[in-house]
């Protein structure tokens, strides 16, 4: 099920992407949803950071999924939760970024941290990108929003 992202105006409720808004089409006058509210903090870092994820899984050939490649450098920059077991060997999990579970400025340094270590890993996850080329592309998807 995709989730649907909506934003108040002067005028209503609106969808607030592009995706919300291809879903918002094949609604119904009449139709009922549910939706949940808490107040977006990093809703544009959000979508900043998925949009280079993105842009990096559909031209590598390492790396084809977006959330497991957000997982493998969220583990390279410590973006982790450290848990102690019962034995007491530490183990480490992604941390979530769940609007809810990070504010604005915790979300501004994840993404910092995942975008440097994606500049440090290009030979890897673009073998031949040229890094001043990846560098521009990444300013224009962060001030794009």
């Amino acid at each position: 099920m995709k989730k649907l992202f909506f934003q108040k105006t002067d005028f209503g409720i609106i969808p607030a992407d592009s995706e919300s808004v291809e879903i918002y089409k094949n609604f119904s006058v009449g139709d009922i949803f549910s939706a949940d509210h808490w107040k977006e903090r990093n809703y544009v870092f959000h979508k900043k950071l998925f949009r280079m994820l993105n842009l990096v899984c559909k031209n590598s050939n390492v790396y084809t999924n977006p959330y497991h490649l957000l997982k493998v450098l969220q583990f390279d920059t410590k973006h982790v939760d450290v848990y102690r077991m019962i034995d007491g060997e530490m183990r480490q999990t992604p941390a979530s970024i769940k609007f809810r579970n990070m504010g604005a400025v915790k979300f501004a340094e994840l993404y910092k941290d995942i975008r440097t270590a994606m500049e440090q890993g290009l030979h890897i996850l673009l073998p031949g990108m040229d890094p001043v080329r990846f560098r521009g592309i990444a300013e224009e998807i962060y001030n794009e929003y």
